[in-house]
């Protein structure tokens, strides 16, 4: 069933965007078409046209070398990320963001998220990682979305991970 009030939000960030001076930005597009509508549609992540590659420098930006799930290349300095159900994970999907573009990604994921927060459709949550949001009681189980920034230490070049994934909470 498709959540059309999430998708007509999503479409209005993207148009509210572009009119205030921030690009629309392929990696919040992406993340928007085969990460977040799909899950909160109680969907799979889409990750047809996608080429498996970027696993490498995934789990470098992680830190952790032994990541779950498969990583695509989904544009230059985009990579997704979708980790499967099962063995104690939640099915899941992120998108690295490395391009010139990070910030108006973030900008457009922050305005979004503010519009569902707004609409008491996401609520703040606290983990280990930092500051979520969980779905409220339209979605079973609730969803998780956040966004991490950050440096490349190397390079200096800003960095974002949009993430949304299922959770074992109910309403």
């Amino acid at each position: 069933m498709i959540d059309a009030g999430l998708l007509m939000r999503a479409g209005a960030v993207a148009l509210a965007s572009t009119g205030a001076g921030m690009a629309e930005t392929e990696g919040w597009t992406l993340f928007v078409d085969r990460c977040l509508t799909p899950m909160s549609e109680v969907e799979r992540p889409v990750t047809e046209g996608l080429t498996e590659g970027g696993a490498a420098r995934f789990a470098e930006v992680m830190d952790d070398g032994d990541l779950p799930g498969t990583t695509y290349v989904a544009g230059e300095n985009l990579i997704l990320q979708v980790v499967p159900e099962g063995d104690g994970q939640f099915l899941g999907c992120a998108l690295l963001d490395e391009t010139a573009e990070v910030e108006a990604t973030v900008a457009a994921f922050t305005a979004w998220r503010d519009a569902e927060v707004a609409a008491e459709r996401l609520r703040e949550t606290e983990s280990l990682l930092g500051q979520f949001y969980h779905s409220t009681t339209w979605r079973e189980p609730k969803l998780r979305v956040g966004v991490m920034t950050g440096r490349d230490p190397e390079t200096g070049r800003k960095m974002a991970m949009l993430s949304v994934s299922d959770t074992d909470l109910e309403s």
